[in-house]
């Protein structure tokens, strides 16, 4: 058996990646609204369930990383909702195209929104953003994404913003906050290439249940 070189590595990865982003996108571009409906109301009702027992946990309430849904994403909206209306910090962040980054914005149902990078809905410019020094301060992030494997491997877009975002976090701690996902069940893949510098996921949490991820067992976030 040939061995490959780390370009050919890359290379093949990127050609695995590409393939599975068309199968995925062709596949939420299918979901129905009552799909996305009743997927979104369970996986968000552990999600919450989750969010509470980490709470509880903290002893105090949450700041919490999340997004705003985009097209057939599952809409946890409702579920942002809730937890800023229960004393949670919610963020959402803004994309900054020129710089390919992300600055992470306060949320609330009253908070100004306008249609931002790729149509994304985002909070006006006249919310300030949370310092990077902050970060260290951030309980959970909700990443989207693609799709997702038993690994903690995550696909998005391509554009690779959460990539960059996950590694400036990481950066800023010691230990990386908790990093979930809200996924249909179809999202969830067999295996997703994975580089060297990509973190993973911790849980994943389908309108099933929540299930950790290997990466979140063998760094302890399941206990």
């Amino acid at each position: 058996m040939v061995e490959l070189n780390e370009d050919e590595r890359k290379l093949a990865a990127a050609s695995s990646k590409h393939v599975l982003r068309v199968q995925l996108k062709s596949r939420r571009s299918a979901v129905t609204i009552q799909e996305r409906k009743q997927a979104s109301e369970q996986a968000c009702t552990h999600a919450e369930s989750w969010l509470r027992q980490l709470r509880a946990d903290a002893n105090r309430p949450l700041r919490v990383f999340a997004y705003m849904p985009f097209g057939q994403e599952l809409d946890i909206v409702p579920m942002l909702t809730k937890l800023a209306h229960e004393g949670n910090e919610v963020y959402v962040p803004v994309a900054d195209e020129a710089n390919r980054d992300m600055s992470w914005h306060a949320w609330h149902p009253d908070v100004k929104m306008q249609t931002g990078l790729y149509g994304i809905q985002e909070p006006e410019q006249t919310v300030p953003a949370l310092s990077v020094e902050r970060f260290v301060e951030v309980d959970a992030v909700l990443v989207p994404g693609l799709g997702f494997d038993l690994a903690g491997g995550r696909i998005g877009m391509g554009a690779g913003y959460y990539d960059r975002f996950l590694a400036k976090l990481q950066q800023q701690r010691e230990e990386l906050p908790y990093i979930a996902a809200l996924i249909y069940e179809w999202q969830q893949v067999e295996s997703i290439p994975m580089e060297n510098h990509d973190l993973p996921v911790h849980l994943i949490i389908c309108p099933d249940g929540v299930q950790w991820t290997y990466a979140g067992i063998a760094c302890g976030k399941d206990r």
